[in-house]
């Protein structure tokens, strides 16, 4: 259950982002792993090993067909730091383009927020 779990519901047949228990317990009976379980059973060994498949937050996902190519190059960058040179990262902080209220112009020896 728990190589399962580890693995992105698509990867199985499974029209979902995340795993949910049903959804994980309906794979396990459905590739005869087990016979049968309970979701709540689901949930107690998942939470023994500590795991939250659905709690994942997907960030490696887009609509770019060349994302997976992009980010392996992005992260590779970071795993083999070329030797001598910088790497530099910039997060655009797209959470900055809907904020929740206007936005105040400075004031004279008050610090920012």
């Amino acid at each position: 259950m728990i190589a399962i779990a580890c693995r992105a519901p698509k990867d199985l047949g499974v029209a979902r982002n995340t795993w949910s228990h049903q959804s994980l317990r309906e794979v396990l009976v459905r590739k005869r792993l087990v016979r049968r379980i309970s979701t709540s059973e689901v949930g107690r060994i998942l939470g023994a090993a500590d795991l939250k498949p659905h709690r994942v937050k997907g960030w490696c996902h887009s609509r770019d067909p060349d994302f997976q190519a992009k980010m392996r190059a992005i992260v590779a960058l970071y795993v083999r730091r070329p030797a001598r040179a910088p790497v530099l990262s910039v997060d655009e902080e797209t959470g900055a383009l809907s904020r929740a209220r206007e936005l105040q112009p400075a004031v004279p020896d008050v610090p920012g927020v």
